[in-house]
Protein backbone atom coordinates (compact mmCIF):
# COMPACT_ATOMS: atom_id res chain seq x y z
CA UNK A 1 0.00 0.00 0.00
CA UNK A 2 2.31 2.87 -1.52
CA UNK A 3 0.09 5.64 -0.38
CA UNK A 4 -1.38 5.03 2.91
CA UNK A 5 -1.25 7.82 5.32
CA UNK A 6 -0.57 10.43 2.91
CA UNK A 7 -2.27 13.70 2.78
CA UNK A 8 -4.22 14.27 -0.57
CA UNK A 9 -1.61 16.44 -2.47
CA UNK A 10 1.47 14.12 -1.06
CA UNK A 11 -0.37 10.92 -2.69
CA UNK A 12 -1.22 12.72 -5.80
CA UNK A 13 2.26 13.75 -6.89
CA UNK A 14 3.77 10.35 -5.37
CA UNK A 15 1.17 8.33 -7.40
CA UNK A 16 2.18 10.25 -10.53
CA UNK A 17 5.81 8.92 -9.81
CA UNK A 18 5.20 5.58 -9.14
CA UNK A 19 3.13 5.04 -12.16
CA UNK A 20 5.39 7.10 -14.21
CA UNK A 21 7.98 4.80 -13.11
CA UNK A 22 6.09 1.25 -13.41
CA UNK A 23 4.90 2.76 -16.62
CA UNK A 24 8.63 1.26 -18.33
CA UNK A 25 9.08 -1.67 -16.36
CA UNK A 26 8.23 -5.07 -18.12
CA UNK A 27 7.40 -7.69 -15.26
CA UNK A 28 4.07 -7.58 -13.28
CA UNK A 29 3.86 -5.46 -10.13
CA UNK A 30 1.80 -6.35 -7.19
CA UNK A 31 -0.03 -3.22 -5.82
CA UNK A 32 -2.22 -3.02 -2.74
CA UNK A 33 -4.58 -0.69 -2.71
CA UNK A 34 -8.33 0.03 -1.07
CA UNK A 35 -8.35 2.79 -3.12
CA UNK A 36 -10.80 2.39 -6.48
CA UNK A 37 -9.69 5.38 -7.55
CA UNK A 38 -6.13 4.60 -7.37
CA UNK A 39 -6.83 1.22 -8.92
CA UNK A 40 -8.61 2.45 -11.91
CA UNK A 41 -5.88 4.71 -12.40
CA UNK A 42 -3.40 2.79 -12.07
CA UNK A 43 -4.40 -1.28 -12.78
CA UNK A 44 -4.58 -3.06 -15.35
CA UNK A 45 -6.25 -6.03 -14.26
CA UNK A 46 -7.23 -6.75 -10.04
CA UNK A 47 -7.77 -9.50 -7.75
CA UNK A 48 -10.24 -8.84 -4.99
CA UNK A 49 -8.72 -11.10 -1.63
CA UNK A 50 -11.67 -11.41 0.79
CA UNK A 51 -10.93 -13.54 4.39
CA UNK A 52 -7.64 -14.06 3.04
CA UNK A 53 -8.98 -15.83 -0.29
CA UNK A 54 -7.99 -14.76 -3.88
CA UNK A 55 -10.97 -14.49 -6.20
CA UNK A 56 -10.62 -14.56 -10.26
CA UNK A 57 -8.14 -12.13 -11.50
CA UNK A 58 -10.56 -9.25 -13.51
CA UNK A 59 -9.96 -6.63 -15.92
CA UNK A 60 -10.86 -3.52 -14.18
CA UNK A 61 -13.97 -2.84 -16.58
CA UNK A 62 -15.63 -6.11 -14.99
CA UNK A 63 -14.54 -5.16 -11.35
CA UNK A 64 -16.87 -2.02 -12.17
CA UNK A 65 -19.67 -3.42 -14.61
CA UNK A 66 -20.04 -7.00 -13.15
CA UNK A 67 -17.98 -7.56 -10.18
CA UNK A 68 -19.62 -11.05 -9.37
CA UNK A 69 -19.52 -10.92 -5.76
CA UNK A 70 -19.81 -8.31 -2.85
CA UNK A 71 -16.61 -7.88 -1.91
CA UNK A 72 -15.38 -7.13 -5.03
CA UNK A 73 -18.63 -5.08 -5.23
CA UNK A 74 -17.48 -2.89 -2.46
CA UNK A 75 -13.81 -2.29 -3.46
CA UNK A 76 -15.30 -0.74 -6.97
CA UNK A 77 -17.05 1.74 -4.73
CA UNK A 78 -20.31 0.10 -4.75
CA UNK A 79 -23.05 1.49 -1.71
CA UNK A 80 -25.94 -0.58 -1.82
CA UNK A 81 -26.92 -3.91 -0.73
CA UNK A 82 -29.98 -6.17 0.00
CA UNK A 83 -30.08 -9.34 0.11
CA UNK A 84 -32.40 -10.66 -3.02
CA UNK A 85 -34.59 -14.06 -3.91
CA UNK A 86 -33.46 -14.77 -8.05
CA UNK A 87 -36.92 -14.99 -10.17
CA UNK A 88 -36.60 -15.57 -13.76
CA UNK A 89 -35.47 -11.95 -15.02
CA UNK A 90 -36.17 -10.12 -11.89
CA UNK A 91 -35.12 -10.72 -7.96
CA UNK A 92 -37.58 -10.26 -5.22
CA UNK A 93 -35.96 -8.24 -2.15
CA UNK A 94 -38.21 -9.56 1.10
CA UNK A 95 -36.54 -6.51 3.29
CA UNK A 96 -37.88 -4.12 0.97
CA UNK A 97 -40.88 -5.83 0.05
CA UNK A 98 -40.78 -5.50 -3.84
CA UNK A 99 -39.17 -7.09 -6.95
CA UNK A 100 -37.02 -5.47 -9.30
CA UNK A 101 -36.51 -6.18 -13.10
CA UNK A 102 -33.00 -7.06 -13.83
CA UNK A 103 -33.05 -7.41 -18.00
CA UNK A 104 -31.35 -10.79 -17.88
CA UNK A 105 -31.20 -13.93 -16.24
CA UNK A 106 -30.64 -13.96 -12.74
CA UNK A 107 -28.37 -16.83 -12.09
CA UNK A 108 -29.58 -19.34 -9.29
CA UNK A 109 -26.80 -18.50 -6.72
CA UNK A 110 -27.50 -14.86 -6.82
CA UNK A 111 -27.86 -13.92 -3.12
CA UNK A 112 -27.30 -9.85 -2.93
CA UNK A 113 -27.99 -7.34 -5.27
CA UNK A 114 -25.86 -4.15 -5.74
CA UNK A 115 -26.72 -0.90 -6.45
CA UNK A 116 -24.70 2.21 -7.25
CA UNK A 117 -25.60 5.54 -5.80
CA UNK A 118 -25.58 7.56 -8.44
CA UNK A 119 -27.74 4.73 -10.59
CA UNK A 120 -30.43 5.61 -8.49
CA UNK A 121 -31.99 8.31 -9.66
CA UNK A 122 -35.34 10.59 -9.24
CA UNK A 123 -38.35 9.55 -11.15
CA UNK A 124 -40.96 6.81 -12.17
CA UNK A 125 -38.71 5.08 -14.84
CA UNK A 126 -38.85 1.13 -14.68
CA UNK A 127 -38.02 -0.10 -11.33
CA UNK A 128 -39.43 2.64 -9.45
CA UNK A 129 -39.42 2.30 -5.74
CA UNK A 130 -41.85 5.10 -3.55
CA UNK A 131 -39.34 6.12 -0.49
CA UNK A 132 -39.17 7.59 2.31
CA UNK A 133 -36.35 10.21 3.20
CA UNK A 134 -34.59 9.01 6.40
CA UNK A 135 -31.46 11.43 6.20
CA UNK A 136 -30.03 13.80 4.15
CA UNK A 137 -26.37 14.38 4.16
CA UNK A 138 -24.75 17.61 2.86
CA UNK A 139 -21.26 16.29 1.32
CA UNK A 140 -18.43 18.35 -0.48
CA UNK A 141 -19.50 18.34 -3.97
CA UNK A 142 -22.93 17.32 -3.87
CA UNK A 143 -25.79 15.90 -1.42
CA UNK A 144 -26.10 12.07 -0.29
CA UNK A 145 -29.74 10.73 0.68
CA UNK A 146 -30.66 7.72 2.77
CA UNK A 147 -33.96 6.50 1.81
CA UNK A 148 -36.03 3.65 3.11
CA UNK A 149 -38.52 1.78 0.28
CA UNK A 150 -42.38 1.88 1.28
CA UNK A 151 -43.25 -1.33 2.68
CA UNK A 152 -39.64 -1.77 3.83
CA UNK A 153 -39.57 -4.55 7.21
CA UNK A 154 -37.98 -3.21 10.19
CA UNK A 155 -33.86 -3.40 9.88
CA UNK A 156 -34.36 -3.23 6.08
CA UNK A 157 -31.09 -1.47 4.40
CA UNK A 158 -31.49 2.18 3.68
CA UNK A 159 -31.08 2.96 -0.46
CA UNK A 160 -28.39 5.60 -0.92
CA UNK A 161 -28.85 8.06 -3.48
CA UNK A 162 -25.89 10.52 -4.66
CA UNK A 163 -26.80 13.44 -6.31
CA UNK A 164 -25.64 16.96 -7.23
CA UNK A 165 -26.38 19.62 -4.76
CA UNK A 166 -28.55 21.23 -7.69
CA UNK A 167 -30.57 18.16 -8.74
CA UNK A 168 -31.16 17.81 -4.61
CA UNK A 169 -32.44 21.24 -4.05
CA UNK A 170 -34.52 20.99 -7.23
CA UNK A 171 -36.36 18.42 -5.76
CA UNK A 172 -39.70 19.16 -4.55
CA UNK A 173 -40.58 16.80 -1.86
CA UNK A 174 -38.16 16.41 0.43
CA UNK A 175 -39.75 13.90 2.85
CA UNK A 176 -41.36 11.41 0.06
CA UNK A 177 -39.43 10.59 -2.95
CA UNK A 178 -39.87 8.04 -6.15
CA UNK A 179 -36.67 6.73 -7.55
CA UNK A 180 -35.86 4.33 -10.36
CA UNK A 181 -33.06 1.80 -10.74
CA UNK A 182 -32.61 1.19 -14.38
CA UNK A 183 -32.06 -3.04 -14.92
CA UNK A 184 -28.63 -2.83 -16.23
CA UNK A 185 -27.25 -1.06 -13.01
CA UNK A 186 -28.20 -3.97 -11.35
CA UNK A 187 -24.72 -5.62 -9.87
CA UNK A 188 -25.82 -9.23 -9.25
CA UNK A 189 -23.58 -10.94 -6.65
CA UNK A 190 -22.94 -13.97 -4.69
Amino acid sequence: EPFSALDSYLKYQLELELHDTLSSFPGSVLWVSHDRGEVWRNCGRVCVIDQGRSQPVQTMQELFHAPGTESAARLSGCKNYVAVLPRGDSVDIPAWGCSLRCGRAVPGDTATIGIRSHHVVPGTGENALSCNVERVIDDVFGTIVLLLPAGSQPGAPLLRMELSKDAWAAQPDKVRLTVSIAPENILLLK
